[in-house]
């Protein structure tokens, strides 16, 4: 250790360093090596020039590296560092095709979205929180616990003022000791004008609930005429096989005397037409049928007839496929296309796969399908080199 203490900071080059440390990772050694080879009495020019008998780095130690601007760092933390970003971050981008300036300077998804998420008030001030509201005045407010703390308001009685459908103008800049003119009796007053004894009896007039009156009122701001006359979005009418027509679906299945579960049962997973999920009756109609006609007598039978297991079937019904492509396996939707699939380059050159393809260009496959789904053409996928951005 005698003799590395007293090696000089200066190379053959003339660049000076503060460590010894310094001095190895510039030439691409370990700072072992360098000490070894000092140690056994070679010059340092032959320490520092002399090639690696070992390739690879097998102590994961990151060797020197370069930004964009020419910039030396000791390794790819100190370098992200230094550009406000993730060392992880930073490779994965590189791995994928990004240039290092790119890599480096592009923001991240959490400042992207804290970028959109922030919204500045007629102060200046800045929010974050996703809930600014703006009054009738147009000035924009962090919250509605800020909006009424402006306006010298409760909170607690601008909401019961909302809710009983008051403007936003009457709620904020009438006292608490005072009204707009408006009736108490108007509480539970439609936008006809008739009075009932509470609001729950107003809603049942109407046929809605009263959830869904307050939700309308407080939460999506409408008036009490749209709150009270919009149907709810689950009530539909729907119509049978033959024209008529019903307020909801239950009130089809009640009419031909099926249940609301059995009648979904049957379309959506046996594949019957109305029609039939609404006529079948007897056991021997409600047998299961394939796309070629042929009954069976269970799921079990009609998957062991086609030579498919039944986690499979319902796995492809699930994800939409017909009946005749879930027992088949015949769909034209894929996502990517299977191993051994013939496929050609820009050049028209046939290959046996896409891995062997990837193999002649140089390229891991797994760039091949980022860029791809980035939306680059075949010709900028293969003649972009790896490590490179696209070109503008």
């Amino acid at each position: 250790m005698s003799n590395v203490a007293k090696m000089p900071l200066v190379d053959h080059e003339g660049h000076h360093f503060r460590r010894v440390k310094d001095m190895a990772a510039f030439w691409g050694l370990y700072p072992e090596l360098l000490s070894a080879r000092w140690r056994s009495g070679l010059p340092l020019e032959e320490c520092l020039t002399r090639p690696c008998r070992k390739q690879g780095n097998p102590r994961g130690k990151e060797k020197g590296c370069y930004d964009h601007l020419g910039k030396f760092f000791p390794n790819q933390t100190e370098r992200a560092r230094w550009w406000h970003t993730d060392a992880n971050l930073v490779r994965s981008r590189l791995r994928i095709g990004w240039s290092i300036e790119k890599a480096l300077t592009w923001p991240g998804k959490w400042e992207r979205l804290r970028e959109k998420l922030l919204r500045a008030d007629h102060a200046g001030r800045l929010y974050a929180s996703g809930r600014e509201v703006t009054d009738h005045t147009g000035r924009l407010h962090a919250s509605k616990r800020e909006m009424c703390a402006w306006w010298g308001i409760r909170y607690p009685l601008y909401c019961s003022r909302r809710l009983r459908g008051w403007s936003m103008e009457d709620a904020l800049l009438t006292p608490a000791k005072e009204s707009p003119g408006i009736r108490k009796a108007d509480r539970s007053a439609d936008h006809e004008g008739r009075v009932f004894p509470s609001m729950r009896e107003m809603c049942e007039h109407w046929g809605i609930s009263l959830n869904t009156y307050r939700y309308r009122v407080k939460w999506l701001e409408w008036s009490k005429e749209r709150a009270l006359t919009a149907p709810p979005g689950r009530d539909r009418k729907v119509r049978d096989h033959l024209g008529r027509e019903y307020d909801t679906k239950s009130a089809m299945c009640a009419a031909w005397g099926v249940t609301p579960a059995a009648f979904n049962y049957r379309v959506r997973r046996m594949g019957m037409t109305m029609e039939q999920a609404l006529t079948v009756s007897d056991a021997k109609d409600r047998q299961l049928q394939d796309h070629t006609g042929r009954r069976f007598r269970s799921w079990t039978e009609m998957c062991r007839f086609w030579n498919v297991s039944y986690q499979t079937v319902w796995c492809r019904l699930e994800r939409g496929w017909s009946i005749q492509a879930a027992l088949t396996g015949d769909c034209e939707k894929k996502l990517h296309p299977r191993r051994g699939t013939k496929c050609h380059d820009h050049e028209n050159r046939e290959y046996a796969s896409i891995a062997a393809l990837c193999r002649k260009w140089n390229m891991k496959p797994y760039v091949f399908y980022n860029r791809k789904k980035a939306g680059w053409s075949l010709r900028e996928i293969l003649d972009t080199p790896v490590g490179e951005g696209r070109e503008k």
